[in-house]
């Protein structure tokens, strides 16, 4: 192997050093931003905009929320929400997509076109509020999880996944008197663990991070 040691090739990789490092800063700030203005009083923040370091440490934030009830009340939301909710989705994405993947599915056209209008054009936040509330799934946990229940992006990325499966998997378990359910639970499902993998962390992440549902549905 020849290394290129010219004038040319050291100055990009300054620059480049310099580009990363520059990135990495911009990156980090906003996390010591909101650690900073946690030990700053409501003073000082008024005073400086921004703040890296606070000239005056006080704990009184972290007093008031390690002391009230609110804290391990709402991280247990977040994680049953969390849980819960990327069980549903997954099980409902995986249940929908592997016979969508079939392309001797009757009325399957109508179906992917349905579904790919929703990419464009969804139901909007009243008509779903309603339908949430029609439903009595207000002030519960599942107004959090129903409504959002299917991805139709992840829908039809693991649509694809399950079509991309050779057939001949599931020729051979029907010759061995396999059922639709045992070739899904014991062949395709098996097979699929990367892909489950993946969308089970976009769901998680997805329910973790959302907040508008628990502002709509739950008074």
């Amino acid at each position: 192997m020849v290394r290129n040691d010219s004038t040319a090739s050291r100055i990009f990789d300054v620059f480049n050093v310099i580009f990363l490092i520059s990135f990495a800063a911009l990156t980090v700030l906003p996390f010591i931003y909101v650690i900073g203005t946690s030990f700053a009083t409501q003073a000082e923040i008024a005073e400086r905009p921004f703040l890296l370091i606070p000239r005056t440490v006080q704990l009184d934030g972290y007093r008031y929320i390690l002391s009230s009830r609110t804290l391990p009340r709402a991280m247990w939301v977040s994680i049953w929400t969390t849980i819960a909710g990327t069980m549903v989705s997954m099980a409902l994405t995986l249940t929908f997509a592997y016979p969508l993947s079939k392309k001797y599915l009757k009325g399957r056209s109508t179906m992917l076109l349905l579904i790919t209008f929703t990419l464009v054009f969804s139901g909007g936040m009243i008509p779903t509020f309603l339908t949430v509330r029609n439903l009595r799934l207000l002030n519960t946990y599942w107004s959090m999880i129903l409504p959002g229940a299917i991805s139709t992006w992840n829908l039809i990325v693991v649509k694809n996944f399950f079509q991309a499966l050779p057939d001949e998997l599931e020729e051979s378990a029907r010759i061995d008197g396999a059922s639709d359910i045992t070739i899904f639970l014991r062949i395709i499902l098996p097979l699929s663990m990367a892909a489950i993998a993946t969308f089970s962390l976009f769901y998680a992440v997805g329910y973790w991070s959302a907040f508008r549902p628990a502002l709509f549905y739950i008074p």
